[in-house]
């Protein structure tokens, strides 16, 4: 695939949900994605039948769709080297082999995006406020209302700290389109196509033990507001406490997890911390 046509293909790809209908799903999306190929491949009234074969359902996570993309370009360029009477047997597989990738791309991206990175990037931009300092999100409302007059939102550093999450997030969806196409069109329905593009459930392992480790490293600076201020503002020393003890009871959580407890022990065995703390206070 030429540099040219993959980037026309790509930057449409990001239009592949413009179309979302709930008869066939992505399925405009795609034939639009798809179009440039198309028309480098067939002429006349073959263009038109090589759209209409693409506008059958289709339905996938969106960031992954580019390997269904990327294998259909390369299948369609085979297709149309063959003479008519084979044609019609790879136009049926190509319809196969999209209907059989979108499923498990759909299952790792859902898994990828919607529930690892897209937490992981608020707590990044959480995490660049703190830096920045604004930490009012980290002190109880009442210590807020009564120090009202010591904080302020500066709209230019919250923008920051936004603008750094959508960072993280985009970075990782452009770059798995923009591989994604080229890794599926070097396939070419041969392989895995996608699935075996990396491992997976490694990355989203790691990518969730990282969210794990900020979020205690959030929790702890929650609670580091309340033991800077609330004895010294005349907070309530157990709410001060009980923050103080959340990263705690998360970490303990985490690690005996991996130990191999189950998990009703572990909920009765930070419920009877908790208790015990509040109880000595």
């Amino acid at each position: 695939m030429e540099r040219k046509l993959r980037g026309e293909i790509f930057r449409r790809s990001f239009m592949v949900q413009a179309c979302w209908n709930f008869e066939k799903l992505q399925n405009v999306g795609f034939a639009w994605a798809i179009y440039p190929a198309l028309r480098v491949l067939y002429k006349g009234r073959e263009l038109g039948e090589s759209v209409r074969r693409h506008l059958e359902i289709f339905n996938t996570q969106p960031f992954m769709a580019s390997f269904a993309l990327g294998v259909t370009v390369k299948m369609e360029e085979e297709r149309a080297a063959l003479e008519p009477a084979r044609a019609q047997a790879a136009a049926e597989r190509i319809s196969e082999i999209k209907a059989a990738l979108a499923p498990p791309l759909a299952a790792i991206g859902d898994k990828l995006f919607w529930s690892t990175l897209r937490p992981f990037t608020l707590v990044v931009s959480l995490l660049v406020w703190w830096l920045l300092g604004l930490r009012q999100w980290s002190l109880p409302l009442e210590v807020i209302k009564q120090n009202e007059s010591h904080f302020r939102f500066d709209m230019p550093r919250m923008l920051v700290g936004l603008l750094a999450g959508l960072a993280v997030y985009n970075a990782m969806a452009i770059w798995i389109r923009w591989k994604g196409l080229k890794y599926g069109y070097k396939c070419g329905a041969h392989g895995a196509c996608g699935i075996d593009f990396m491992d997976w459930q490694g990355f989203i392992g790691r990518l969730r033990a990282c969210g794990f480790g900020a979020a205690l490293l959030l929790l702890a600076l929650k609670a580091y507001g309340p033991l800077s201020l609330g004895f010294r503002l005349g907070a309530d020393r157990r709410e001060t406490v009980v923050l103080a003890l959340l990263p705690l009871v998360m970490a303990l959580t985490f690690f005996t997890a991996r130990l191999g407890m189950r998990n009703s022990s572990l909920y009765f065995g930070a419920l009877a911390l908790c208790a015990a703390s509040l109880f000595f206070i």
